[in-house]
């Protein structure tokens, strides 16, 4: 399993295992005509066997910690969990930090360091803990930095045991952003959801 959650569609990717039901591609990115590329919808989701192991995730100009917290609950965990996969691989670009100075997406340092405990949570619970980050992008030089501590030192916590159970979005009441943002966010959730079948 692969997830990619650098601010630009990991198109190379998609591309290389289009066809390949082996390997669930999960790409969460920012939607953009600036760096609009083939396959990057929602409908884009494989071809031939591999029709349905790729799941991309669009989202608006904008969205932040929360938006991309409830698409860990109610796609990326859910995704995972029916894949079981043997290992996670992280497409891990920074560029999504609201101090980042060319994109539009608005996650905070501590976004990073929750999804990786997150992830780091799921590989222990579906593949003996086997996980891989791969460092990509990321323009602001202390937002980057400060972005990869926050991943390192979940790395390192990852066989504590948790003080208390990771909180998800739903725990914390929903989206807190702008309620148009949120509606647009909720509305490209349901329908990555539709498409493959997540409830």
């Amino acid at each position: 399993m692969i997830l990619d959650f650098d601010v630009h569609h990991g198109n190379g990717t998609c591309e290389i295992f289009d066809t390949d039901p082996s390997v669930l591609v999960l790409d969460v990115h920012e939607e953009s005509a600036v760096y609009l590329e083939y396959g990057s919808g929602m409908d884009d989701a494989g071809r031939g066997e591999g029709g349905g192991f790729t799941i991309n995730v669009p989202l608006p100009r904008g969205a932040g910690h929360a938006s991309v917290l409830k698409v860990w609950d109610d796609i990326v965990a859910p995704a995972a969990e029916r894949f079981r996969p043997d290992l996670i691989l992280v497409s891990a670009g920074f560029d999504a930090h609201e101090d980042d100075p060319f994109q539009l997406l608005c996650y905070r340092t501590e976004t990073y360091g929750e999804l990786a405990s997150r992830l780091c949570a799921l590989a222990t619970r579906l593949c003996e803990g086997r996980i891989l980050f791969c460092l990509e992008g990321g323009y602001n030089t202390e937002a980057l930095a400060a972005s990869v501590t926050a991943v390192c030192s979940a790395l390192l916590r990852r066989n504590e045991a948790p003080e208390s159970p990771l909180l998800s979005v739903k725990d914390e009441g929903g989206i807190d952003e702008p309620a148009e943002l949120a509606d647009q966010v909720s509305a490209v959730i349901a329908r990555v959801r539709q498409i493959h079948g997540l409830g």
